[in-house]
């Protein structure tokens, strides 16, 4: 990914936790941000120094910080977002997961979706890639 590189690589383990929080077509519905904070974000953060039960605390700061980041992520193109009442939804748009499953053998994920419908971002995110079932 062009965007996340060292200016950015915060970014990293934030893309790495919603790899993991998402279903095989990239969606992330109902998001709850402390629900992923203590989840799979943590999950994608543990390494083999840290406790199997290790995981992040979700408090004030981390939720500032976590909206901001997934912000940036919509607005650089790289995650497509539809409000849903209470919640949100989400839809990878990270050309890194799209190139695995490529690699893995399956379809491309460009190519299983249909065209755009709800979902976007002020990046001009709506095409192949982030459309919605």
């Amino acid at each position: 990914m062009d965007y996340i590189n060292r200016r950015h690589f915060y970014l990293q383990s934030l893309t790495d936790g919603l790899s993991l929080a998402a279903d095989g077509e990239g969606l992330i519905l109902d998001y709850r941000p402390n629900e992923f904070y203590e989840g799979t974000l943590s999950d994608a953060m543990r390494d083999e120094d840290d406790d199997p039960g290790w995981k992040l605390t979700y408090d004030r700061f981390s939720a500032m910080t976590l909206s901001v980041f997934m912000f940036e992520l919509v607005t650089a193109g790289l995650l497509a977002t539809r409000g849903n009442g209470d919640s949100v939804d989400y839809r990878l748009t990270l050309r890194a997961v799209l190139g695995r499953e490529r690699r893995r053998g399956a379809a491309g994920e460009a190519s299983r979706l249909p065209s755009g419908v709800g979902y976007g971002s002020r990046a001009g995110v709506g095409g192949a890639g982030c459309a919605v079932r």
